[in-house]
């Protein structure tokens, strides 16, 4: 008897032990539910499944078509996918080699295929590019793969080298054409040109007065082709959802569209190259080519030639005629933008020549230059001024008022736009000489764009773009040139003279 009282005792204890932890498990169940991200999608489906019944409801014909719509699109992507798709099949698979020029140095590279550009070069791949001359028929063969990938870098780099060699050369300036007197001041009778026009873009001219002339001819159907153009690629791309939606992508269409119009305007380049040469005529160390308006149109602008060598060819030269550079660069970036409030904002190295006798900055092309309003430099300086105090504070309340910002973005996008421009402001809070060969702070920036891209809820205001892709390139000059400036003297100048609106 004692036994079997026993018995059920312990049958009781496991039956006790099995209902906690049934009701154990169950707990944990539905704790680990509530806070499931699965539970919210399932919630944000049946909302979203109740509003679209709810719609087609009330209005069935307006949600059949716009699903009709839908579909329409999704079929339209998939045929953009599968042709692309059908089309790199062919290319990778169908491979006819053309028959080779004896002279490959005057093979049309525009007209080749990618596999059979890469079986040219396989072929010479133990050639110097200098080197790059005549092949015989039987050297045709398969093409020959790198053995280790250092030698594969060393390839490609003597390659990337001598392209670029072979296409700054396409863009220099060829011999002198001679302008007779009598077409001297016609600008629109320059025969001897057109054909050269063909192949080169800027050329030596020596007017009937020995002057020494640039003369810029534009490649015929550019300007007409830009808008188009733009569409064109930017559609594609949108199609294949390249752009993240902090890029704000349309913005910046747009505002490279009118930029881009400016830049093939010959007459207006024309105007703000002597615009520019009156702004800049107090400053010795910079001089702006003349125009011959004689010899301009609306597709051609003829200046006198300026000596001097592009400024990516300088950088191996010693460290004075740097500082000179990297000096002058900067100071002209800071009076452009503060005191003449008008700038040359493309900063390809190649619109500054440095003149190594005179030790001055030949600037030239304007085509991209604009003037910005009085209040909004006003603003632009009060934020930089608060950065280069420190006043975080500051910098945040200006940028919501000038529409960097729109006051409802997360605390993690306000925290990394504000740490931007302190990073920026470093440059001119900085005591003594700022070592641009030195520096982190490019790395710095590069760290908070994917939070400044993902949390962005406006795009930047349109005086930006050009703003900071001058900056942008002046600051990687400086550099490249490995020079050391300091700033801050330059920029509590500028502060001291400056007038607020």
């Amino acid at each position: 008897m004692a036994r079997s009282q026993d018995l059920v005792s312990v049958l009781r204890g496991l039956q006790i032990v099995l209902e906690a932890t049934v009701k154990s498990q169950e707990q944990c169940v539905q704790r680990l539910w509530a806070n499931s991200s699965i539970r919210e999608i399932f919630n944000e489906n049946r909302l979203i499944s109740s509003q679209c019944l709810k719609k087609l409801l009330e209005n069935p014909s307006k949600e059949l078509s716009e699903a009709s719509n839908s579909l329409k699109e999704a079929a339209e992507r998939s045929s953009v996918v599968l042709e692309g798709i059908r089309q790199y099949t062919a290319s990778s698979v169908k491979f006819e080699p053309k028959e080779i020029t004896k002279d490959l140095g005057n093979i049309d590279v525009a007209s080749l295929t990618l596999k059979e550009l890469e079986h040219y070069l396989a072929q010479n791949k133990n050639r110097s590019p200098e080197m790059f001359g005549t092949l015989r028929q039987e050297e045709l063969g398969t093409p020959l793969a790198p053995t280790s990938v250092t030698e594969d870098e060393k390839y490609v780099k003597e390659w990337v080298n001598f392209i670029a060699k072979e296409d700054k050369k396409a863009k220099d300036i060829v011999p002198e054409v001679k302008v007779p007197p009598e077409e001297a001041k016609t600008p629109t009778n320059i025969p001897q040109l057109s054909a050269v026009a063909k192949q080169r873009k800027v050329h030596r001219g020596v007017l009937h007065d020995g002057t020494e002339v640039a003369i810029k001819i534009q490649y015929p159907g550019v300007a007409a082709s830009i808008r188009s153009d733009i569409d064109n690629l930017v559609g594609l791309l949108k199609v294949w959802d390249v752009f993240p939606k902090g890029i704000f992508i349309d913005n910046v269409v747009k505002v490279a569209k009118r930029e881009l119009v400016w830049e093939v305007d010959y007459f207006r380049e024309a105007d703000y190259t002597e615009k520019y040469a009156e702004m800049v005529a107090n400053f010795p160390q910079y001089r702006v080519p003349r125009v011959i308006r004689d010899l301009t149109t609306k597709n051609i602008i003829t200046t006198e030639l300026v000596p001097g060598v592009p400024l990516d060819q300088c950088f191996d030269l010693d460290e004075s005629h740097r500082t000179i550079i990297g000096r002058g660069v900067m100071q002209l970036c800071m009076q452009e933008l503060f005191v003449m409030q008008c700038m040359q904002t493309d900063p390809n190295w190649s619109n500054f020549l440095y003149d190594t006798q005179s030790r001055k900055l030949m600037l030239i092309d304007f085509g991209s230059t604009r003037f910005y309003t009085k209040e909004f430099i006003d603003n632009y300086l009060r934020v930089t001024i608060a950065a280069s105090r420190k006043d975080r504070d500051t910098v945040l309340k200006i940028s919501r008022e000038m529409g960097f910002l729109t006051g409802y973005e997360t605390k993690q996008m306000e925290n990394a736009h504000v740490e931007a421009v302190m990073i920026l402001g470093e440059l001119f809070s900085c005591d003594g000489a700022f070592d641009f060969g030195h520096q982190n702070t490019t790395k710095r920036i590069v760290d908070l764009v994917p939070t400044m891209v993902a949390h962005r809820l406006c795009p930047p205001p349109d005086e930006i773009y050009s703003i900071h892709r001058k900056l942008s390139g002046v600051f990687l000059l400086c550099s490249r040139l490995k020079v050391k400036i300091a700033c801050q003297p330059i920029f509590n100048e500028i502060v001291k003279n400056y007038t607020f609106g």
